[in-house]
């Protein structure tokens, strides 16, 4: 749990809004896919553990003590009505479920499958950041002008 949480906070280090929130994600992504599939012991521990009446028992204070910071940083990216604790523990469920599959064998650890996580999981929350919206909305209105022309 604690090296999962230094990852994304040492990823979450230069996290800017005024950048484009999907590479920044990606690279968030990746780096915690790589530590995921470098760590077989680790992140099966992790599956267990997080739907282990132990750790609603014993930990779940001390983790959402520590994942605080890590969404006051990534709530600025989101609209106000996201629940943000939700949507970042949605990601990383998804990625380790994504990952005990690849260490399985039910599916392939490459490239391919890799940049399928991502955009699964990437396109999950999509709808819930601020860039999103206005990008849509940007690009919604600028195909109602040049209909107007």
């Amino acid at each position: 749990d604690n090296e999962l949480l230094v990852i994304l906070e040492d990823a979450l280090k230069n996290f800017s809004l005024s950048k484009d929130y999907r590479e920044q994600c990606e690279t968030i992504f990746y780096k915690l896919w790589s530590f995921l599939l470098q760590n077989e012991d680790k992140c099966k521990y992790y599956t267990r553990y997080y739907y282990s009446p132990y750790f609603k028992e014993l930990s779940t204070k001390q983790h959402v003590d520590k994942m605080r910071s890590i969404v006051n940083k990534m709530k600025p990216a989101f609209l106000d009505q996201a629940d943000v604790w939700a949507l970042l523990h949605h990601v990383i469920n998804v990625m380790l479920s994504f990952a005990v599959s690849c260490y399985n064998g039910a599916i392939e650890n490459n490239e391919e499958t890799a940049t399928h996580i991502f955009n699964v999981v990437f396109l999950s929350i999509s709808s819930y950041l601020k860039y999103y919206l206005y990008y849509h909305l940007y690009n919604q209105q600028m195909s109602n002008s040049q209909h107007h022309i």
